[in-house]
């Protein structure tokens, strides 16, 4: 059995809004739903009144979620409604993620409550990896670095890499090409960087 809260946010007919009220007495049982029952008593208008209220049990649903080169498989606790959206942003344990497919009922969908999925695929966006193409003469180097998705870059602009600092000189995103100074791209959009040897 749960422990019963001290208070709940709840419906007032008297307030005709959702406002929080103090549990008088209650009592809290699960089987396929949580149902709850007791006195409620509203702290903003004093009205107190029985109530019966009965939710469906959170769910764990299994993630896979890719970091750099690396998956990790996982299962997270949604509530059992909640719905889960193709390319929206989520946190999982603590970290921002982007949702890249959801698997439900043996198929891929764009979109489903949390109860009905099978799999969730998930993108770990607090660090994203960059591609680097560095021109040194005749030959073309690749590199790369993870970085935050929200940094910016422009033609320009030098980058550190191991083997001396470069300057970008056009930027690939997944909708167009860069070769004005200044003009930017964030990290989480841009597909490659040029660069030519600095130092």
């Amino acid at each position: 059995m749960k422990n019963i809260p001290k208070h709940l946010m709840h419906f007032c007919e008297m307030c005709g809004e959702e406002t929080k009220h103090r549990v008088l007495k209650g009592n809290i049982i699960e089987g396929k739903v949580i149902r709850f029952t007791g006195v409620l008593k509203c702290l903003r208008c004093g009205n107190t009144k029985d109530v019966e209220i009965i939710e469906e049990k959170p769910v764990m649903v299994t993630v896979n979620i890719s970091a750099g080169e690396s998956t990790k498989r996982d299962k997270v606790e949604f509530e059992s409604d909640e719905v889960l959206e193709r390319d929206a942003e989520i946190v999982v344990n603590g970290r921002r993620c982007i949702v890249t497919k959801i698997e439900a009922n043996g198929r891929s969908v764009p979109h489903a409550p949390a109860k009905k999925i099978d799999c969730l695929w998930l993108k770990d966006i607090e660090q994203v990896k960059v591609k680097i193409a560095v021109n040194d003469r005749e030959l073309t180097m690749p590199y790369f670095i993870f970085t935050d998705p929200d940094e910016e870059f422009a033609v320009g602009n030098i980058i550190d890499t191991d083997d001396g600092q470069v300057v970008i000189t056009a930027i690939k995103t997944k909708t167009r090409r860069i070769n004005r100074e200044n003009d930017v791209a964030t990290a989480s959009e841009i597909v490659r960087i040029y660069c030519r040897r600095v130092t």
